[in-house]
């Protein structure tokens, strides 16, 4: 499993947010083998993705590009972009630190490139749940 993390802000502990995510992905898909990128970027950068691959002309927090098929003989290979910037102005609106909401929008990004969607209220629950558990399990040496 290889997690690549970069342009991660200062004040991101990559070890903690590949850690949880490791875990993540050794609960939701044991036997494969992942290769996963998570680039950060401005709000600009990212809606300029989201302009020219989605064709949504708007700001977002998160953008995953699955690169290979859950479940397929190769590994899972995908690239997640979180815009810092958006980071932070949720952070402050829900009452939790940066670093706490990168680790969200990390694994959100995550289960998308898991297959999961939130395009059904149902598909928004699952994802909703899951972010909850990954994001507040106990890790060994997070304490």
């Amino acid at each position: 499993m290889s997690i690549y993390i970069n342009q991660a802000p200062q004040q991101i502990n990559p070890k903690s947010l590949r850690q949880r995510l490791e875990h993540l992905m050794v609960n939701e898909l044991p036997q494969q083998k992942t290769e996963i990128s998570i680039t950060f970027l401005t709000d600009p950068e990212l809606r300029a993705m989201n302009r020219q691959y989605l064709n949504h002309d708007w700001e977002t927090d998160v953008i995953s590009f699955p690169l290979s098929e859950v479940g397929s003989e190769e590994p899972l290979i995908g690239d997640i972009y979180i815009s810092y910037d958006r980071a932070v102005v949720q952070a402050q609106e829900y009452g939790v630190s940066v670093e706490n909401e990168i680790h969200r929008l990390a694994i959100h990004g995550v289960l998308h490139l898991l297959g999961y969607d939130h395009e059904t209220t149902a598909g928004a629950e699952m994802m909703r749940q899951k972010e909850d558990y990954y994001l507040t399990i106990d890790l060994p040496g997070s304490s």
